[in-house]
């Protein structure tokens, strides 16, 4: 069972047609959203493809897991797979996982994942190292595409910090040689901001039930 202490957005009230028939055609989209399984997808693969889809897509997550893959990379750092501690140190890493914006972006994925958590967030923890493994690449990508253009313009006459050059130089180097040994461990998903809904609210601990086990709830209020 996972627990999260925020509560999610509220949505307004409209009383003309148009409005209603908004409401009519969200509950129609709220039906077949209660009633979709996990089966529509054919591979696990597939899960794993679209989690990894949604956390390169929002902006919060991307951020977070671009400064994990720094922190893998960084001058000083030996990267995720030097000794013992360090490996104990990235295995209990988290990612805030925002439940409102998972479900904005791919409802079908977010309502599963809110109704069969133990599977599909074990698959969202894992989606976390390929979607480092993208943004490394992508990194190595930019900072070579940024250091050559640097190269030619000063070559025309422009003049760079060349201390940030040497630090971009120093970060570029390491990605590459990290490059094929590059095996992060999945970070823990920490939901927040869950839908306001009952079957996820409880008003404090006392009210959880042995029902609640394996499922997500969050305590309304604290």
């Amino acid at each position: 069972m996972r627990t999260v202490s925020s509560d999610g957005p509220s949505g307004g009230d409209s009383s003309d047609n148009n409005a209603s028939a908004t409401v009519t055609s969200r509950c129609d989209d709220g039906r077949r959203l209660l009633s979709s399984s996990y089966k529509i997808f054919k591979h696990p693969a597939d899960v794993g493809d679209r989690f990894v889809a949604f956390l390169l897509r929002n902006e919060r997550t991307m951020s977070a897991l671009h400064g994990h893959v720094l922190a893998d990379h960084l001058p000083g750092s030996q990267g995720p797979n030097n000794d013992s501690k360090k490996q104990q140190t990235r295995a209990v890493a988290s990612i805030e996982i925002d439940a409102f914006q998972l479900i904005s972006l791919d409802p079908v994925l977010g309502n599963l994942t809110l109704r069969y958590p133990d599977t599909l967030l074990e698959l969202l923890e894992d989606a976390t190292i390929e979607a480092r493994k993208v943004l490394r690449r992508r990194m190595e990508v930019a900072l070579d595409n940024s250091l050559k253009q640097m190269k030619n313009k000063s070559e025309q006459g422009k003049s760079y910090d060349q201390k940030e050059m040497e630090n971009m130089s120093q970060l570029l180097h390491a990605l590459k040689r990290n490059r094929e040994g590059y095996e992060p461990k999945p970070l823990h998903a920490r939901l927040t901001r869950l839908p306001p809904h009952m079957q996820f609210c409880k008003s404090s601990l006392s009210s959880i039930v042995a029902a609640d086990v394996g499922t997500v709830v969050q305590i309304c209020g604290t």
